[in-house]
């Protein structure tokens, strides 16, 4: 909250005030000050309270003519003083308090409404397939080996259609005794399929056996 700057008001001055407030005066922590707040909000929630239930009080209005003189021909209830004219000219300076407090506490719960909205994440759960293989080098590979085999998945990705996205840069491998991973994302179950049946792949299978000890591979996508 912002402090805000108050001169200095001694005891016994013309401003009424008994306590004196000084520059490190930050609004609505003086105990004073709080009640007084407190009690501001309470009368507007009662102005509101009585001025609504001044406008909503039921009653009889009885229309006549058309008839023998004197006698109704209709009659109905409604709730009277709901037409803005009549609530602007003869509820007056009521009437106006109440409309400018509807008006703040609408206002206020949009912007609480619009702040909750805001700080929500946003997230997609699209219907590509993600597969993932976890790999564990064979002992003594090379480091060219490794990385040949890896860019090998970029090669295959610019052959083999709907293959939509590749990640071969590992940042953290689990379970223990597995060295890289690479990923890539389908755009469906076909593209899946023609990964692996795709002469391309089977190239790069047959280098990457040769090299590779163990993998594992799971396929991922959203229902």
């Amino acid at each position: 909250m912002t402090a805000c700057a108050m001169p200095h008001i001694e005891k016994g001055s013309t401003s009424g005030r008994d306590v004196a407030m000084n520059e490190r005066y930050v609004h609505g922590h003086d105990p004073r000050e709080h009640a007084r707040l407190q009690d501001q909000a309470g009368t507007l929630i009662d102005l509101l309270s009585r001025s609504v239930a001044a406008v909503w009080k039921p009653r009889y209005t009885f229309f006549k003519g058309g008839g023998r003189k004197g006698r109704p021909l209709m009659t109905r209830f409604f709730f009277a003083d709901l037409t803005t004219s009549h609530m602007l000219t003869r509820r007056g300076p009521l009437m106006m308090t109440a409309i400018r407090i509807g008006l703040v506490v609408t206002l206020m719960s949009l912007s609480a409404s619009a702040t909750w909205l805001a700080a929500q994440n946003s997230f997609g759960t699209p219907k590509t397939i993600i597969h993932i293989s976890i790999i564990q080098w064979k002992e003594g590979v090379s480091a060219a080996d490794k990385k040949h085999a890896l860019d090998g998945v970029k090669q295959m990705a610019a052959k083999i259609p709907g293959m939509k996205n590749v990640w071969t840069k590992a940042l953290r491998v689990q379970p223990e005794g597995y060295h890289d991973a690479f990923v890539i994302e389908f755009e469906d179950q076909a593209a899946a399929d023609r990964y692996a049946k795709h002469p391309a792949h089977d190239v790069w299978t047959e280098a990457f056996a040769k090299i590779r000890e163990a993998s594992i591979s799971p396929q991922i996508t959203n229902e």
